[in-house]
């Protein structure tokens, strides 16, 4: 298993170097077709040296795989968000003590999805996919 999670993490780190200027959509599409490229047997070459992952890519993996856009009423609270984010981290193996904390993890969110805050901050323009939402 914790392959596999580094797998991951070096695919979508490398679709985040290729396209993340164009957007998490265009990453995704990215990711996604690395993916379905290692899933079906062809090699990509680029995780041979995968490492430990950081928590740049640990966000761009939670966000492409629970995550989706939606509209700019559509929000989550920040805490709900951080407790999936955990819970995801330990699916995958994560010791929980190199599971980035809330602050750390606010601080990457922050870089991909706009927030506001009022009386709790809140990420908007997302949901969770539905694996998620049924949880």
């Amino acid at each position: 298993m914790n392959s596999v999670i580094k797998q991951r993490m070096c695919i979508m780190k490398k679709a985040v170097q290729m396209h993340g200027n164009e957007g998490y959509g265009v990453v995704l599409e990215a990711y996604d077709a690395m993916w379905n490229r290692i899933t079906s047997g062809t090699s990509v070459g680029i995780c041979e040296d995968a490492v430990a992952p950081d928590i740049e890519t640990l966000v761009d993996s939670f966000i492409a795989e629970r995550l989706e856009s939606a509209s700019k009423s559509s929000r989550i609270q920040a805490r709900p968000l951080y407790d999936a984010f955990v819970q995801w981290c330990l699916q995958y193996e994560i010791a929980p003590a190199d599971v980035p904390g809330m602050h750390m993890f606010g601080r990457a969110m922050r870089q991909r999805i706009s927030r506001f805050q009022s009386n709790y901050v809140y990420y908007v323009g997302i949901t969770f996919k539905e694996q998620e939402q049924a949880a």
